[in-house]
């Protein structure tokens, strides 16, 4: 999970963090540039056994559907296993019960765990 810190270097939190991008797409760039800091420095760990949580915000979804392959991807360049992957979904605004439930379709067919909330 990202632990983000606001202007006043004050503890800030994952939904906090999502509602400051306007667009999908600059939701999109800071949901990637999450997972990848995340991911490169979860691989470094000298464990085998444990799962990294990833919080997704639903409106960067509507931008890039899982089956994309961004993750896939990204788990490849660090030789990663989706199994130790927790997605969970941010859904803070309306309108995403569908994307939602595709979403959460999508990886589970690809062997993420299931962390996946919706949150109305």
């Amino acid at each position: 999970m990202i632990r983000a810190k606001d202007e006043q270097g004050e503890p800030c939190s994952p939904l906090s963090l999502f509602s400051l991008p306007r667009s999908n797409v600059d939701v999109l760039v800071l949901d990637r540039t999450c997972r990848q800091l995340h991911i490169n420095n979860f691989s470094g760990q000298e464990t085998s056994d444990e799962w990294l949580f990833i919080n997704l915000d639903a409106r960067g979804i509507e931008s890039e559907r899982p089956a994309m392959g961004f993750m896939a991807d990204l788990l490849a360049r660090f030789d990663m296993l989706p199994q130790r992957i927790v997605i969970e979904i941010l859904s803070n605004t309306h309108g995403h019960q569908f994307h939602f439930l595709e979403s959460q379709s999508q990886y589970a067919e690809e062997a993420y765990q299931n962390g996946l909330t919706h949150q109305p």
